[in-house]
């Protein structure tokens, strides 16, 4: 069998961070969860981070327009970067994951 079937057999897996806007998670925070990997992409939504915390200026109009209500907390990405880079995530591959409390839907 030829192509990426076996290019792929074996490799590691790979979790990418999506980081954009000023509402988006610093990768260097979330850095120690990423021990493994799996094919996926996590997009985080407004995370309490230095450079965006929960009390900052644009966090009560967040929260407003985000059923979930909260910022997300840095455990709430590493806990999915986690199950995508452990057994759990073995079979993903090629997905996104939005983390944004229902900002998006």
């Amino acid at each position: 069998m030829g192509g990426t079937a076996d290019r792929r057999r074996g490799a590691d897996r790979a979790v990418r961070l999506s980081v954009g806007g000023p509402d988006s998670t610093d990768p260097a925070q979330l850095r120690g969860a990423i021990k493994d990997a799996a094919d996926g992409l996590v997009q985080p939504g407004p995370t309490d981070t230095d450079a965006n915390p929960a009390n900052g200026p644009p966090a009560d109009r967040l929260r407003d327009i985000t059923p979930l209500g909260r910022y997300a907390r840095l455990d709430d990405m590493a806990a999915t970067i986690a199950h995508l880079a452990g057994d759990g995530g073995r079979r993903i591959s090629g997905t996104t994951i939005t983390i944004d409390g229902g900002l998006n839907t």
